[in-house]
């Protein structure tokens, strides 16, 4: 067999092997998605930072695992534990649903914002109203000052 012949029987081996790694891929999610949908696992995302800067200009160091964006059937509550130390600025925590947030920032039954301000340890609930895809979006802000030195660490899941 020529040179033609071995670089087509690469391709087919090259082309095979994809082929496996998308079927696993797509096997791990399905588990995963099936995990979380028998409560076996019940941690949706963990995120950890250091923020320090001025406004316009904030510089963060750290990691964040998990998902941010999820579905939601109606009824389910989310919980949200966190730990903040607030040198100066403070901390936003949001919790919003995709489809309804232009009317939650009028009427807030599916937008849920937490300002912290002072240093320490908590946890809120949030329940959706309505099936749908719902965000989390954490983030250091600055103070009056204009700067800002604040170090976090915020986890969540189904509750």
């Amino acid at each position: 067999m020529g040179p033609q012949g071995n670089a087509r029987g690469a391709i087919v081996r090259l082309s095979a092997s994809f082929r496996n790694i998308g079927l696993g891929v797509v096997v791990i999610a399905a588990m995963v998605i099936a995990a979380y949908a028998s409560g076996l696992i019940r941690t949706l995302g963990y995120e950890r930072r250091t923020a320090t800067g001025i406004v316009g200009g904030i510089s963060t160091v750290g990691y964040d695992l998990g998902l941010d964006v999820f579905p939601l059937p109606s009824g389910q509550e989310v919980w949200f534990d966190y730990d903040a130390t607030i040198a100066n600025g403070g901390l936003a925590i949001s919790f919003s649903n995709y489809a309804a947030l232009p009317a939650a920032l009028v009427t807030g039954p599916q937008f849920e914002f937490h300002s912290l301000r002072e240093s320490g340890k908590g946890r809120f609930v949030f329940r959706a109203e309505h099936w749908g895809l719902y965000h989390l979006n954490v983030r250091p802000t600055c103070g009056l000052r204009f700067d800002c030195s604040v170090e976090y660490s915020v986890s969540w899941g189904l509750h």
